[in-house]
């Protein structure tokens, strides 16, 4: 009882210290990581931590997962889960699970996981393990905490390494102090110290700024190919000693592609009749084997297999390409949403996990995604737009950033014919192409099940839920063709009038909930232009009562344009409107004026009109 009594009290001044932030599910009270490298080939890495998960908002956190691969091999391990102090489970490195990273990937990696499911909160836990590395081209990143409601009281780092090894490191969004010691065996000791690590004032759309503390050392062999971390040139050189080998294209295949491009009238015609071909004849799936993780499969396997991961497939482009004499080159990329971090000259570490393919074509640079099958030539999408790369080249390649993501290039179209009845009741067809990112988003859960094409029209686009529901699928930029059948439409109707919304749908704009005196920048999924037409064909015995009147917003960030047209003769009302939102990032300093807009566009969106029985 005493035990359990000062546990709360403990936990009571860790809740109170947070004061009027939001409390944390998880805390991390000590979390230390042990680097010893032996040389560049090879390393022992521990990690131990106590935590305490205090709510079932932090239950992921319960679950322990360690990564393996042919160069990562789990030594030992220890996973204690608490309850008052009393354990409640314990586990060892035999009693984890192996578990394969992804069904749909061709891969040697593997987790061994452990999990405890809880009935009760709070719940402490002990973990500490020790990895062996044989292979390795990066130090593992530090970085512990994951969301805003998390907390580490103490975080330490030990790195130990051969003087001839010294060892870079950068930390962001996080205060380490750090010391050097001199080894009596020669080592340097490194020590990284920090307090109360998390995610500070966290704002709604922000990029998410986690502490991490990135590691690094000049050289490293990986699967006993050598390479240097001392410049980005020197890291390109080592992924062009991989590449260089694999882009031969059998004769007769060189022969097919002159073929299919010999109508073309540029160079720029031909790189987009083949990555037709590409997407039109191979698919992709992830293989990650041994050095196949950053060598890529050759480009007569992939042509062969008519498969291949992002290496494998944009191999394959940049050979097909060099075999019509483009010049082509892949480009190692971080691909995803946030971004923890931005590769920079000044700090030389691959922080990548995709493979994306640049054609200079004489200045005018075209970028190609070779993994999609749906992607536009030339638009590489919002998980891979405006941050940093490196080129994979024969004498090395400076950083190169990829083109900022433009309201032009992801257009969606909305035409929408409804035939209402007297009971309000409707039959809608529903037109919808779209291009770039909108159509990358859309695309796979209308093209998906019913269950997925369902779930995006009723509750994220708010159709009323209709009586029958078809989907036809389309090709290209024609997304589908959406019929329907809504019982009642109108939320409101006496017996001489129907109540509707001028908008039965919500494709465009969100309320965004954040305070208008923000400290960081919003950052949407991506910038984009919606029109939308909506044809309402009125029933017979009922007009409209009074026309809607049009509206114009214009703003830096936000344009909205909707014109209104009744045509009397034939009772129809005709909703014409453009949705833009101009920029991907919204600076901190104009939220306020960008918030205001957007509240004018939601309350035009949330207009009714009225139809009198005659």
């Amino acid at each position: 009882m005493i035990k359990q009594l000062l546990f709360f009290i403990v936990f009571w001044c860790i809740l109170s210290s947070f004061s009027d932030k939001k409390p944390p599910h998880t805390v991390y009270h000590n979390y230390e990581t042990s680097i010893s490298l032996a040389d560049e080939k090879k390393f022992t890495y521990e990690v131990k931590y106590t935590m305490t998960v205090l709510n079932p908002s932090g239950k992921k956190n319960l679950g322990v997962a360690i990564f393996q691969n042919e160069g990562i091999k789990l030594e030992s391990a220890s996973i204690v889960y608490k309850k008052n102090g009393k354990t409640e489970k314990k586990m060892s490195a035999k009693d984890m699970v192996k578990q394969i990273v992804d069904s749909d990937m061709a891969s040697s990696s593997y987790y061994y996981v452990a999990g405890y499911s809880a009935l009760s909160y709070p719940v402490e836990v002990e973990v500490s393990y020790k990895v062996k590395y044989s292979s390795f081209v990066n130090l593992p990143i530090f970085s512990v905490i994951n969301s805003d409601e998390e907390l580490c009281e103490k975080a330490k780092v030990y790195v130990e390494t051969p003087a001839s090894l010294p060892l870079s490191y950068l930390a962001k969004n996080a205060r380490f102090t750090q010391k050097i010691d001199n080894l009596s065996n020669g080592k340097k000791l490194y020590t990284f110290e920090a307090a109360n690590l998390r995610l500070e004032n966290y704002e709604v759309g922000q990029q998410f700024d986690v502490p991490i503390l990135f590691l690094n050392i000049p050289r490293f062999v990986y699967y006993g190919k050598a390479g240097s971390n001392e410049s980005f040139e020197s890291l390109s050189n080592f992924f062009w000693e991989l590449w260089k080998t694999e882009t031969a294209l059998p004769a007769e295949h060189v022969t097919f592609l002159q073929d299919i491009t010999k109508n073309a009238s540029g160079d720029r015609e031909k790189a987009k009749i083949v990555y037709e071909y590409l997407q039109n004849n191979f698919r992709y799936i992830s293989i990650q084997l041994g050095i196949g993780g950053f060598k890529p499969y050759s480009a007569i396997s992939t042509l062969k297999n008519k498969y291949g991961d992002c290496k494998a497939l944009t191999n394959y482009m940049h050979s097909a390409l060099k075999a019509l004499n483009i010049e082509s080159y892949p480009v190692v990329i971080y691909a995803g949403g946030d971004i923890p971090f931005v590769m920079t000259e000044d700090f030389v570490f691959d922080y990548s996990n995709h493979i994306i393919l640049t054609v200079p074509n004489k200045g005018d640079t075209v970028w190609l995604e070779c993994t999609s099958k749906t992607a536009e030539f030339g638009n590489l999408g919002y998980f891979t737009e405006n941050r940093t790369g490196f080129p994979i080249m024969e004498k090395g390649g400076k950083l190169i950033h990829t083109p900022k993501s433009i309201a032009q290039s992801s257009l969606l179209n909305v035409n929408t014919i409804i035939t209402l009845n007297e009971q309000a009741g409707a039959d809608i067809v529903h037109h919808i192409s779209a291009t770039g990112d909108v159509s990358q988003l859309i695309r796979p859960r209308l093209h998906g099940t019913k269950t997925q094409a369902t779930n995006l029209l009723i509750n994220e686009l708010h159709w009323t839920q209709p009586r029958t529901l078809n989907v036809i699928k389309k090709e290209k930029s024609q997304l589908a063709e959406v019929q329907m059948q809504i019982d009642n439409l109108s939320k409101t109707k006496t017996p001489d009038k129907i109540f509707l919304d001028l908008y039965p749908y919500h494709f465009f704009a969100e309320d965004i909930k954040s305070n208008e005196s923000r400290k960081k920048d919003l950052v949407i999924q991506f910038p984009f232009i919606e029109s939308d037409t909506i044809t309402y064909k009125l029933p017979m015995n009922y007009k409209l009562l009074s026309k809607p009147a049009d509206v114009s917003i214009d703003s830096k960030y936000i344009s909205f344009n909707s014109k209104r047209v009744y045509d009397e003769e034939n009772n129809i009302l005709h909703i014409y409107t453009q949705y833009s939102m101009k920029e991907k990032v919204i600076p901190a300093k104009d939220f306020s004026d960008f918030q205001r807009t957007n509240t004018e566009v939601l309350v035009s969106r949330s207009g009714q009109m009225i139809l009198q029985k005659q």
